[in-house]
């Protein structure tokens, strides 16, 4: 879990950085701890889906299949979660069940949360072809690759 919160902490963060550079301000769009906050929801993401059953589906096959695969529940997942931290309080508000579908469509149908979503596949992609290379070819190969000796 500390590699993924690790590389979701740093992509956040760039994104950030790259914010403040495209609007030349000096403060910065998301805080310290909303960015922590995210890596974390990332972080848990990738480790719940990873005990789903049928995760490991392509196993044996090229990675790429492997890679699509677990990218695409992971999220799948992602946007589950996002929809469900916005729609949770208002279920514990008791606020009805129109309201809740009303936010659901309403959050869904934004071109920022899709924006995001595509960002997210990106990274995640990225994030799970490393992952599947270093559990083909090893840990060690990949160090040595890598480092050297």
């Amino acid at each position: 879990m500390v590699p993924v919160f690790i590389f979701f902490f740093v992509i956040f963060s760039l994104v950030d950085i790259s914010r403040i550079l495209l609007h030349s301000s000096t403060e910065a769009v998301y805080s310290f701890v909303v960015i922590t906050m995210a890596a974390l929801v990332m972080a848990k993401v990738v480790l719940i889906s990873n005990i789903l059953p049928f995760i490991d589906l392509f196993k044996g096959r090229p990675l790429i299949y492997s890679t699509l695969w677990k990218s695409s529940i992971y999220v799948l997942c992602t946007i589950f979660v996002r929809v469900l931290e916005r729609v949770l309080p208002l279920f514990f508000e008791d606020k009805g069940l129109s309201l809740i579908d009303e936010r659901v469509v309403s959050e869904v149908e934004r071109l920022p949360f899709w924006l995001s979503q595509a960002w997210v596949f990106v990274l995640l992609l990225l994030f799970v072809a490393w992952q599947e290379l270093v559990e083909a070819v090893g840990s060690d190969k990949v160090r040595k690759l890598f480092f050297g000796r």
